[in-house]
């Protein structure tokens, strides 16, 4: 005889049988013996910085650094030749890419137009 509703014989729900659940070590962060819940040394005011705080940080000290190569090399980053922009950006240890995105983000910062 058929049914019209199917029984469930699988669920995803919790454990697929009580073995699991007895046979199972418990849970190590990443490998640390000893390891319990909470554990002090693991809390968030103990962890380092993101990286991206770090970066961040290496980032203004180039462009700084950039600013002041480029006013040696020209009047100001609105008077900066090609030439220019590639030798300073070469100075900082950054591409010719990032080198215009830094020269952009200085007349940003100066209110110029930075278009060109």
């Amino acid at each position: 005889m058929r049914r019209a509703v199917p029984d469930v014989v699988y669920s995803t729900i919790g454990q697929a049988s009580p073995s699991q659940v007895t046979l199972s070590k418990p849970y190590r962060w990443r490998g640390v013996e000893g390891w319990t819940p909470g554990d002090a040394r693991f809390r968030e005011e103990n962890r380092p910085a993101p990286s991206g705080v770090a970066n961040t940080t290496r980032r203004h000290a180039r462009l700084e650094r950039f600013a002041v190569i480029l006013t040696h090399l020209a009047d100001g980053p609105g008077d900066a030749t090609d030439a220019d922009i590639r030798e300073a950006g070469k100075a900082v240890g950054v591409g010719e890419k990032t080198a215009r995105e830094y020269r952009k983000a200085l007349l940003r910062q100066r209110g110029e137009n930075c278009d060109g």
